[in-house]
């Protein structure tokens, strides 16, 4: 990384913050000038709806993946990028996860498609090229790490384009066929995209939270999910992405419905103490902007939470980027290297003016703006 400008872009932040006293709003306005200013790892002209890292190869280097509608792309730590797979011709991608499901050293994706109706599909890697493992599933998959640290795949559906009605269920791969298993015990108030267990770690239980539907915080008894033990008192979570529904209900009635997808939340031990924390995009109380059918919220930045003695704290803020921040993760280009990688929309497309997103990296340690390639 250029380190020249990566310590310039933190000079002009902490300058900023001193000058205005902690004004968030002129802080974030700086940090979109010095978004726009060319200080982003990637650049393209594409709306991003997911970014994700992991392994390509056991023990080999953490790739970063970055997902738009028409494909997920590999993205280097030089800025350069490849397309590493494309959905099926009239799907778009709607959001994407990697994780180690059969724990073989090798990420598998979990990708949700719109296909006419909501379609989701696993995407692993066979003699070194990523294919569709196992027939689509009609509704929601994602990968979720349980209680015990593992990956598992969880989805949900009612009809396949109904919005998040039906119980959060186990999933598992029978031959060509994902199965759906017993229900995983959470509320009907849950949907599948808007809770994350923090592993237990040797004397510490584990921590079960989830988002409520205006996007505030809450801690669940671990042994009993329908009960709530704490709620945040501001709203930490952003749901950037809107998908437009429309499907019939038992009566045959058609009805519009908005799926409001809040972006994944990675696990990242950033103190070094062998517990998790929460890795996620925050969200802010700005106009909605609209693009196609896809609809994102203005603003947003990168939360850090740990655990408290009861429910979760804040240690660490992102400064503002672009117009929207869609995407969060961790990601180590190189063993030396440990950054944090976040995909913001910093143009909407309209007419004949194409969208833009680009990636930006952060510094864990502070959470300030590095510099690009």
């Amino acid at each position: 990384m250029n380190l020249a400008r990566s310590v310039l872009a933190s000079l002009v932040l902490a300058l900023c913050g001193a000058a205005v006293a902690g004004c968030a709003h002129d802080r974030g306005a700086v940090a979109r000038d010095l978004a726009l200013a060319g200080q982003a790892l990637w650049v393209d002209d594409v709306s991003v709806v997911g970014l994700d890292s992991g392994l390509d190869a056991p023990g080999g280097a953490e790739q970063l993946w970055l997902a738009e509608g028409k494909g997920v792309h590999r993205l280097g730590a030089d800025g350069t990028s490849e397309l590493a797979w494309r959905p099926p011709r009239f799907a778009r991608i709607i959001r994407f996860e990697a994780a180690d499901l059969d724990a073989d050293g090798i990420d598998e994706w979990v990708v949700v498609m719109d296909h006419g109706r909501i379609r989701s599909v696993v995407v692993g890697l066979v003699d070194g090229e990523r294919v569709v493992l196992g027939r689509p599933w009609n509704g929601f998959l994602r990968p979720v790490v349980g209680p015990d640290g593992a990956a598992r795949v969880e989805g949900q559906r009612a009809g396949g384009d109904a919005p998040f009605r039906g119980p959060v269920i186990a999933v598992e791969r029978a031959g060509d066929r994902w199965s759906a298993g017993e229900p995983t015990g959470l509320p009907a108030s849950v949907s599948l995209f808007d809770f994350a267990w923090l592993p237990g770690v040797e004397d510490r239980p584990a921590r079960l939270f989830s988002f409520d539907a205006a996007g505030f915080l809450e801690e669940r008894d671990a042994r009993s999910p329908r009960a709530i033990i704490w709620r945040s008192a501001d709203r930490f979570v952003g749901r950037p992405i809107e998908l437009d529904r429309d499907y019939r209900n038992m009566l045959g009635e058609e009805q519009g419905v908005t799926l409001r997808l809040a972006p994944p939340t990675s696990l990242v031990d950033e103190d070094g103490d062998g517990a998790s924390e929460l890795l996620m995009v925050g969200g802010t109380q700005t106009p909605v902007v609209v693009f196609e059918n896809l609809r994102l919220y203005q603003g947003g930045d990168v939360r850090l939470l740990a655990a408290a003695a009861r429910g979760a704290e804040e240690v660490r803020r992102s400064p503002l980027l672009g117009r929207a921040m869609v995407a969060v993760c961790p990601w180590s280009p190189d063993p030396d290297t440990r950054v944090w990688a976040a995909a913001v929309w910093t143009r909407l497309g309209s007419g004949f003016v194409r969208p833009e997103s680009r990636v930006f990296l952060l510094d864990p340690a502070t959470g300030d703006l590095l510099g690009g390639p």
